[in-house]
This record gives structure tokens, sequence and C-alpha cells, in this order.
């Protein structure tokens, strides 16, 4: 039984793939592993800190068992067999034993330490250096430093891990090809492609049902990825699509094949692995071998998600649109099986492309030449089949040799592209058979040339056709291979550190995304978009619009990585084993903050999460982000040198190859990719390619970028402005600010002498140019135009008259900010008003005659006398109201409406007082006309507004004009009701007069309710200092702007008088000399430059019938500042505010101290407007950006009288 032959065992240059079953695991495993300790053993009886004597010898033990196990679990991944399965099973700890008692070794590590400690450190080459650096780093997180019962402890952890990992997968496996749906009726699968029902029938072939076609069915649908995905995008049967979606999300999550106790426990022994090992949580053990800190990843998640959140909300508000204009009934309740499918119908409406349409462009062979012939310009190799030189598992397998440019072999690949649901693991990946080694040669001088594995997942071919791929398939080809180049195109001869081994995990994806890009380049587009039949090029307007949908929901996009990435970190950095937040709990928690739409409560979709519980990419998976910026990067390299010049593009190419790909693991990732490029890495491309919607993802690292170190390096952080704030003595320290390069720090001005004299700030009001003067203990507001305006002698008394009457007249009567048309407007308009008033009155005593009474002699001057004193005071009030409140209608519109209507429903009453009190009914009726005027100006005034709201195509007369048909409509509802209840009640006189006090209020208050509600679903996109305020108070506390929708939840709908309850409030305006801070506000206007178009300082001010002194910020305007000056100053007494309420009673209690504390409350003072003021300056374009993509009115921003005045500045 000993001699029975074993392929595993076998000296072979190709894995005789053909020929290994399940029964040779056990045994092959069993008997390396023998020969490999009694290897070790000699090692470490004769081992000596030099290479030939400790790494090669080291490199061969390993490798051995890598190679083996390598092929063994290559096989559990594409043939999937119990048998399989449980010979894994039986040798797994073993295997893992061994890996531990290498790990382990003292002698090694000690030898390694040795050399690193040696004269002779400075002459090993860069690659031998972190081979040794890596090998002592691997020692310590193997449990090197760790005695007897710790050391025991950490080993079961670690066999126990694997079993978990291994039991995770397969689990996950196992309940994918559980869901079977068959389906008989066509109605059902209706929308689906003919792709798809090829496939769905070609399953149920393979299920039993021998008669199955696409045409007629019958079909199985199940969970594997090309059947998925065609349900959710082209299926019309919702219910079906709902089916699917609740059996995806809840895969291996429940019975026999439940993931739930696994996942928790494989945490939980991860931490505990942590703890033992001096770690504070998994995340840092994982982040020993990669670029990043726990800090940097996370940083850059939570960047990327304040940057795509508003985007992905503008995503699913363009699907819901979409949906409605369908007319479709769930258009109103889309739910999360329903946006891929209308996601799909609005990408094929805007772009005029349809997915299925596109396969007959994407066939297999067709894709794979065009990368090949892509390859061989960028890196000068040659790609040639290879079939039947080496073994294959599968018939659909293919292999491939890489050579030089004279022919040469370098490497070779197998290519695994196909589907096979049941025995293949799905997704996509590459590995490694054997890697490229000198000391692994087998004839002593040529390397041993690298192989891999190439998998892939995609639709077979079909009903006679070969397989023909959506365009993401053709994506994901080309990022496995970008994979498979770095392992098959490495110079680097050290085979510990070649290819992709030895690299940071957060950098391996640099290649992989880099290939991807190359899909979206006109030219390679075209070579592979060939007919599968008739060889046509894919039309040029085609092309054209697949380029211009790379895009499309990209913001939601990477908002759904982005939720894998963040619970991967909450789960490896905070999750506390069996504390009160469960993992789903954990999932839920980061889904509100990267899901358009909550969760559903039973998502389980962490049950079959294989990346971090059973891959390598535990707190890792935002590798897949942090390496999108270096590859971005470099694929700029090639735009920039001119995509359609070979000549450049081959130079470029090369010099890829010699450096990303040649380098392996022997040199850091950052000085690989500086090496190439020329410096460190920018996000501008990935800003650039990754702009939904044509604009950049507004990242804060725009200005600068981020900073990528080493790990031998400490880290400049990029500071997050949005984490959990630690707050202490400054804005600073607050918000854990550092300046960053390029932004201007200012000046800090010293405590002056208090002497008098003038300050550079000047008012202009009423005609009068006012300055501000320090008289050494306050500030005095004096006139400085010598009376030249109004008292010169030269000045005729009525032109100064007229000049005052025209001045109030003009601002009566027009608003402060019209375009030049208007006056002429205005005067057509007092043409039309007066001719129609006057003939409307004639018209009412037309009709009084009509009916008789016109004709009294005491009837002219009863009505004269009710005009003057109701109907004309009514008026004259309106007009007396509406010139008062002005600019109001604009900035608090919603308060102003709501309380005027709040005036109406009181005038109302008081009119049904006038039959108990008959001697008042000239006042009552007087005063309720008056609160009538009033209110109606109100609705004039903000109807246009309110209409503009909801106009979404520049329809606004439509809107209008339906709403006054609504009112028409409604309004005769409303006197049909009240004519109801006349005639249901005539007959009971005493209930008939009582009837008005009955209803009253309860129709008033309905009125008022009804009112409310509707105000708030108005949601204006006009910008006021309070909708201001509340976007960037968001902005500060969650790093994101938000939509008109979600600012008009925050605003006020309630009375006008209750606005400013809150601390520390924040006023537009100019220095109120009653309110003021005397010498802080004197040193802010002292201060006050050329370049500054606004000043912020402190005030106190006396707040309700008890006059108790409040704080508040002052924000004052200069003359000639843009809005975008308005909103950075704002911005900056946001920031100023956020940092004061932190030390709210530091600040209370000094402020308050009198002239002894004010040298403290200076210097603080100042310290919070630079630090502000920097903190302003780098968030501005950002947030401009961030305000225009969601469609705010940054052109203007609404102000109120007060709020309008504005400074200027002198110079002397």
């Amino acid at each position: 039984m000993a001699s029975e032959y074993n392929p595993l065992l076998e000296d072979f240059v190709f894995p005789p793939f053909d020929v290994i079953e399940p029964r040779h695991v056990r045994p092959a495993i069993l008997s390396l592993l023998k020969k490999l300790e009694s290897d070790l053993v000699e090692l470490e009886d004769t081992l000596e800190p030099t290479w030939p004597k400790l790494v090669e010898p080291l490199e061969k033990i390993t490798d051995r068992l890598s190679v083996v196990w390598g092929i063994v679990n290559h096989l559990n991944a594409v043939k999937d067999s119990p048998e399989l399965r449980s010979a894994i099973e039986e040798v797994q700890l073993e295997k893992v034993k061994f890996q531990l008692r290498l790990g382990q070794s003292k002698r090694i590590y000690s030898a390694f330490k040795a050399i690193q400690d040696s004269s002779n450190w400075e002459n090993l080459s860069e690659a031998r250096k972190r081979i040794v650096e890596a090998q002592i780093r691997d020692a310590v997180l193997n449990g090197i430093s760790l005695e007897d019962d710790k050391r025991q402890r950490f080993n079961e952890i670690q066999q126990e891990l694997e079993k978990l990992s291994q039991k995770f997968e397969e689990n996950n496996l196992d309940a994918t090809k559980k869901f079977e749906k068959l389906i008989t009726d066509k109605k059902d699968i209706e929308g689906m492609p003919a792709t798809a029902l090829a496939m769905a029938a070609q399953m149920a072939i393979s299920k039993g049902h021998e008669d199955a076609t696409a045409e007629n069915g019958p079909w199985v649908i199940t969970l594997d990825g090309p059947s998925y995905r065609s349900v959710m995008q082209h299926a019309q049967n919702r219910s079906l699509r709902e089916e699917l979606y609740r059996a995806y999300i809840t895969r291996a999550s429940s019975g026999d094949l439940n993931n739930t106790p696994i996942i928790n426990q494989i945490l939980k022994l991860r931490l505990e692995m942590a703890n033992l090992l001096g770690y504070n949580n998994y995340a840092e053990v994982s982040m020993e071998k990669k670029m990043a800190t726990v800090e940097k990843a996370l940083e850059l998640i939570e960047e990327l998600r304040s940057a795509s959140w508003n985007y992905a909300i503008q995503d699913m508000e363009d699907i819901k649109i979409f949906a409605k204009g369908q007319n479709e009934r769930e258009a109103d309740k889309l739910d999360h099986w329903d946006f891929k499918f209308w996601s799909e119908r609005l990408r094929e409406s805007r772009f005029h492309i349809n997915e299925e349409e596109l396969r007959p462009f994407f066939s297999l062979l067709k894709v794979t030449d065009g990368l090949f012939s892509l390859a061989k310009m960028l890196f000068a190799i040659d790609i040639d089949p290879a079939d039947g030189l080496a073994p294959v598992w599968n018939d659909d397998v293919k292999f491939y040799c890489v050579k030089d440019s004279c022919g040469s072999p370098m490497a070779y690949f197998y290519f695994d592209p196909y589907s096979r649901p049941s025995e293949k693991h799905g997704g996509a990946w590459v590995s490694e058979v054997v890697g490229r080694s000198r000391a692994l040669s087998r004839d002593g001088t040529l390397p041993r040339l690298p192989i891999a594995h190439v998998v892939c997942n995609q639709t077979p071919p079909l009903a006679g056709k070969p397989s023909l791929m959506t365009f993401r398939e053709v994506e994901v080809v080309f990022h496995e291979f970008g994979h498979a180049l770095q392992h098959m195109l490495t110079k680097q001869d050290e085979g510990l550190v070649s290819g992709s081994k030895g690299i940071e995990w957060d950098a391996v994806e640099l290649p992989s995304q880099f290939m991807e890009n190359w899909c979206y380049q006109r030219d390679t587009l075209m070579s592979i978009a060939k007919h599968y039949e008739t060889g046509e090029c894919l039309p040029e307007e085609v092309c054209s619009k697949l380029l211009s949908a790379r895009t499309f929901r990209a913001g939601s996009e990477l908002l759904r990585q982005l939720r894998f990435a963040s619970v991967d970190m909450e789960l490896h950095t905070n999750y506390i084993p069996g504390g009160s937040e469960t993992v789903y709990d954990i999932d839920q928690r980061v889904g509100r903050r990267t899901h358009a739409i909550p969760l559903l409560p039973e998502d389980r979709f962490l049950c079959s999460l294989s990346h971090i519980f059973s891959d390598q990419y535990a707190a890792g998976y935002y590798s897949y982000q942090w390496a999108e910026v270096l590859s971005f990067d470099a694929f700029s390299a090639f735009e920039e040198a001119g995509l359609d010049n070979d000549t450049a593009i081959k130079e470029k190419g090369l010099k890829f190859r010699d450096t990303v790909l040649a380098f392996g693991g022997g040199k850091s990732p950052l000085e690989v990719f500086i090496e190439f490029r020329g410096r460190e890495p920018s996000p501008e491309a990935m800003l650039r390619y990754n702009a939904p919607n044509s604009h950049h993802l507004p990242l804060p690292w725009k200005s600068t970028g981020p900073h990528f170190a080493t790990r031998k390096v400490t880290p400049n952080k990029l500071k997050n402005r949005f984490k959990t704030l630690t707050f202490t003595d400054s804005l600073r320290t607050s918000l854990d600010y550092e300046p960053e390069e390029g932004i201007d720090k200012g000046s800090r001005p010293g405590l002056r002498p208090t002497s008098q004299g003038r300050l550079p700030v000047v008012i202009r009001r009423s005609g009068r140019v006012s300055r501000y003067f320090w008289d050494g203990n306050c500030l005095q507001l004096v006139c400085v135009d010598g009376g030249a305006s109004f008292f010169s002698p030269d000045f005729d008394g009525f032109r100064k008259l007229f000049t005052i009457l025209g001045s109030a007249v003009r601002d009566f009567f027009i608003p402060k900010q019209v375009n030049g048309n208007y006056m002429y407007y205005v005067k057509w308009k007092f043409l039309h008003r007066v001719f129609s008033s006057a003939l409307q009155v004639l018209a009412t005593q037309a009709m009084f005659r009509a009916i008789g009474i016109g004709y009294s002699r005491s009837l002219p001057s009863a009505a004269a006398l009710n005009w003057v004193l109701k109907d004309g005071l009514g008026r004259l009030s309106r007009c007396i109201y509406t010139a008062g409140l002005a600019s109001a209608f604009d900035t608090n519109l919603k308060r102003v409406r709501f309380s005027t209507s709040v005036m109406f429903s009181l005038s109302i009453g008081m009119e049904l007082l006038t039959p108990a009190f008959p001697e008042y009914f000239l006042l009552l009726a007087s005063v309720a006309n008056i609160a009538k005027q009033i209110s109606l100006a109100s609705y004039l005034a903000t109807n246009t507004a309110v209409h503009r709201s909801f106009a979404i195509a520049d329809n606004l007369g439509e809107v209008s004009a339906k709403a006054q048909i609504q009112t028409v409509c409604f309004d005769n509802l409303g006197l049909l009701l009240a004519a109801l209840l006349n005639m249901l009640l005539k007959n009971n006189q005493r209930l008939y007069a009582g009837l008005p006090f009955i209803i009253y209020p309860i129709f008033s208050a309905v009125d008022l309710f009804g009112i409310y509600q509707g105000l708030k679903h108005v949601h204006l996109q006009t910008l006021t200092k309070d909708r201001l305020e509340i976007i960037l108070n968001t902005w500060i506390e969650s790093g994101y702007v938000p939509s008109p929708a979600e600012v008009s939840k925050e605003e006020g709908v309630d009375f006008l008088w209750s606005k400013g309850k809150e601390l520390w409030p924040i006023r537009i305006g100019c220095i109120n000399l009653k309110t003021q801070m005397s010498k802080l506000s004197m040193m802010a206007m002292q201060h006050t430059s050329g370049d500054d178009y606004y000043f912020v300082c402190m005030e106190i001010f006396h707040k309700g019938v008890k006059r108790t002194k409040q704080q508040g910020i002052l924000l004052s305007i200069r003359e000639g500042a843009s809005t975008a000056d308005v909103i950075m100053g704002l911005l900056q007494a946001c920031y100023i505010r956020k940092a004061l309420l932190v030390r709210r009673s530091w600040w209370e209690k000094n402020i308050l101290g009198g002239n002894d504390s004010f040298n403290s409350v200076f210097n603080e003072w100042f310290q919070v407007m630079e630090d502000s003021k920097q903190c302003a300056q780098r968030d501005l374009s950002v947030l401009n950006e961030q305000l225009l993509g969601l469609g705010w009115a940054t052109k203007n921003i609404l102000l109120s009288t007060q709020e309008q005045a504005r400074y200027s500045f002198v110079d002397d």
C-alpha cells in the first residue's frame, strides 16, 4: 500500500489533474508532512545564518507543501465532492500543526534575527531584506514569543479557525446549490433574455427534465451568479424577483447549513488570538501585512462613503421617477428586488443600449483574442494556446503558454471560464500553481517558471452558440488576467517574494483594476467587440454609449462595496463576541449608512461573505478601494502619453511590466509605484473615473491626496473630520484637525493696546455712511460723511424731500434683487390693476342694483364707511405687512405661511362672533378682514416658490394652472359640505344657530393640520441662512450634504416667532452696539484685511422675559461678497459653534467673567478662528460640488433684510 502510485507525490512540472482523485489526498499529505518534518529537523540541526544554509532549504520545504496543498485546495474549489471534502478534513489539522511547528521554530527565528543584526545586512538586496523582515514578522504573528499554555491555546485557535473557514465555504456552496426554482408557466419569466432562458432550460435538463427547451421550458432558476443576475435585472415577475432576492440574502443562514454560529466563533477566536499576541483587535493583526493602518483604512472608507452617499440617493430617486413614468403600480414603493430591474430599464432608456443585444459582440473567443493582443502591445509578450501540454480537470479548461518577444516560454496558465454550479465555487479568482524561483530551478540555471490558475464563472456555451458574455463578465476576465500577469511576468528570482507573494495585501489589486480600465479604452473595446457570427465590429455609436454608461450608478455600486468594507472593519475592531450587539445588528447599523434604503431585517448576507470568513480579506476588504487609487493613477500615465500613440503606449507598457509586474514583493508597493509613475499616488484619476453623472466624487483628499507610507514609516495620517470626536481646548484638538498643505493659515493677531482709533469697517444705511470707532472701552458707530448727503447748504429742501420719499416708495414697492425688465413689468401692471379694480367696483354696484338694494340713499354712505374701515383698512394692512416682511417670504416661507394661516383661521372665528356681538360688528369685521388680507398676501407671495419646488421640467406654468384648478374644485367641495350641514340642521334652530361654534374648532384644527402637513412636503431648493445652517451642520457632523427632502424634515414649519432657540445661535448682519463684546469685536474688525469678505465675532444678547444673557456668533458680510463667501463664512461659523459648544461651560464662565478673563478668551477665540477657517477652506470646494450635485440653488442665497446688511472695507 505504501508503494501505491500517488500522483500528488510525483515530481511533476504540470500537476496531473486528470488522474488525481480524492483517495489520493490523505496518504499524500500524511506522507509529505512526514518527509517535510524530517527536512525541518535536519534544517534546524544544520542551519547557519546565511542565505544558502537557511533561506534556500526553508523555501524548498514551504514550497513543496504549498504546491501539493494548493492542488488539493484548487480541486476543492473547482471540482467539489463529498469524498474530497472528507479527505481534506482528515488531514487539515495535521497540515496546520506542521505550519505552526515551522512558523514557531525558534532556531529559524533566531537565525533570521542574526542575519538582520549582522554586519552583512546592508549588503543584502532589497528583496532579501524584505524576506528577512517578513519572516521575523510572520514568526511573531505565529506566536513565536508565546510560552507554554498561551502557545498551546494559540495553536488550538489556529487549527479551529482553519476548520471553521473550510466549513463556512462548504455551507455557502451547498446552500447555493440547494436552491432550485422550477418554472413551467412562460408568463412567470416574461422579460427574461434568450440567453438566460437557454441557461435555465439547460439546468432543467441536468435536473431530469429531458424535454426542456429555451422556448417552452420548463426552466430551473438557481442562485448561481449568471442565473440570479438575469432574473433580478430582467424578470418582469416581481414576486419571482422577491423570492430570489430573499433566498440570496439568506443563503447559509438556517438549518444544517447555518453559518451564523461559525461566524460568531471565527470572530471570537480571531479576537482571542489577537489579544494573545498583544493586539487590541484582529484588524491590528491584519494591518501588519498591509500598507494601511486601521485608522487610515477607516478614514478611506468614510471619505468614500460620505462622497458617494448623495449620488446613491440621487440614483435611487432617478430610478423611482423613471418607474413612475412607466405607470407601474410598484413605483410608489420600490423595494430591494426592484432596483436592479428598474436600474437596467433606466440604463437602457438613458443610453439606448441593451445588455442582451450586446452579448453577440462579446464571445469569449473574441474577448480573449483582444485581451491577448492588448497584452502583446503593452508588455511585449505572446500568449499561445498549449492545450494538451498539461492535464486539466475539466474539458472546458484551456491551457496557455506566455512567451517573451524571442519566443521563449516565460509562464503558463490554466483558464477555467464557465460556471458549473454543481461542483464549482462562485466568483472569480487567480491562484498560484507554482511561483518563479531560482532556488527551485529544475536545471540549476534557469529559474522555475510560474504557473497560474485563472478561474471565472461566465455564462457557458448554450444552444449551439459560443459563450456570449455580458460586458460585466468581460470586465471580470480583464480583472483576473491582471492578477495573473503579476504572477507570470515577475522577474523576481527570490521565490519567497516573487509574483504576488510578499506584496502588502492592499496593493495586490493594482494590476487587476489597472487591466479593467482597458475595457473602456475605445481601441481595446473595438478590438474585442466583434459579432460572433458575422465578425462585424460594434457600431461606433453603441461603443460611445457603452463608454458613457461607465459611471451609471457608480455612487450606488461604490456604496455597496463600502458596506462590505465597513462591516468587515466593524466586526474586526469594535464587535464584542457575546455582547449586546449581534453581527447582524452591526450589519444593519452599517447598512443605514451605506444603503439608500434600509436592509431587510432578515438580511443575512454575512453568511455568504466568503471574502472575510474563508478568504484572505478579513479586515482587508477595503483593499479594493485602496488599490483603486493606485490603479487609476497608473492608467492615467497611459492617457497622458496619448492612447492613440502606439510608440508611447508600448514604452509605458514596458515600464509598467518592468516595475509593477516585475518586482513582486521584493520592493515596497509605494516605492514600486513611484518608480513607475515618478511620484506618489494621486486620487485625481480615481475621482475622474468614478464620477457619477459626470461629476467628480468629491473626496476630501482631492487637493492633496492620501499619503501612502510603508509600514516602517510613521504614517502621516489623513485626519478624518467625520469620525467620533474628542474635544479639548480648541478647534484644532476638538476636530482632530491638522493643517493640510496648500491651505493658508493666515495671520494670528497679537493683543493690541486698546487705544482710541478708527476701525477699517464702514456701514452704509439710509443714505448715510457710518464708521466704527473704538474709544478705549467700547465701540461707537459714528457718521463720517460730514452730513454732505442731506445737510449740504446747496441741497434744495424739496429735492431732499422727494429723494427721501422716492427712496421710501422704491423700497416699499420694488424687490432689492430683480433683473432689468422688472420695472417695465411693474409699469404695465400698474395700468392693469388700477383699471381692473375700478371695473370690479362698478360690476359689484351693478349686482347690488340688480337685487334691489342698490337704490337706497343710505347705502352709498354706509358702503363708503364700510370700505374705509373694513376693506380699506384690510388692504392697507396687507400693504404694510407685505412691505414689512419683504424678504421673509423667501427666507422663512414655511413659517410665514403657517403663521398667517393661523391668523386666517382666527379671523374666521372673529367673523363667526359677529352675530353674537352685533354692536361690535364693524370692529370685529374690520379686524378679521385685516387678518384675512394679510393671510392672502402671504399666500400669494409664497405660491410661486411652492409651485416651483414641485416643477421638475420647467413646467411652472402648468403646475400653477393645475393648482388653481385644484383650488377651485376643493373650494367648491367645501361649499358643498357647508351647504349640506345647513340643510341637515335647518329644522333645528338652536343647533343651527350654534353650528358654527361646534364646527369651527374641529374644521379649523383639520384645516391647520392639512396646511402643516402639506408644507412639510414642500422641498425648497433655494438656500436661505437657516437651510444652509442645517446643511452645514449635517456636513460637519456626518460628512455629507443632505438633500432638499432631508433638510425639509429639519426645517421648521411652526410660528415665525418661535425661531432661535438653539445655543450659540449664528446671526448674519452688522455689529449691534448693544450686543457686541467690545474688545473682541474691535479686534475682529481691526484685523479685517482687504482680502477678507467677511469676519466673525462673538456677541452677547438678552433673551426672554427675564432678560438672561446668552452668547451668540455674528457673521458680518462685506459688500461685493459672492455666495461662495457667504457659504464659507457660515461654514466657519458652524465649525466655531461646534467647538464652543463642546466647552460651553468654560466659554460662558469666561465670557461673562469681565476683563479679568479677557486675555484667555482672546487667545482661545483666535485659535478657534484660525483652525475653523482652515477647516472651512479645506471643505469649500467639495461642499459646493455636492450642493450643485443635489440641485441646491447656489447661485444666490436668500437673506432677510437684516441679513442683507453689508460692511465696506477702508484701507487706511
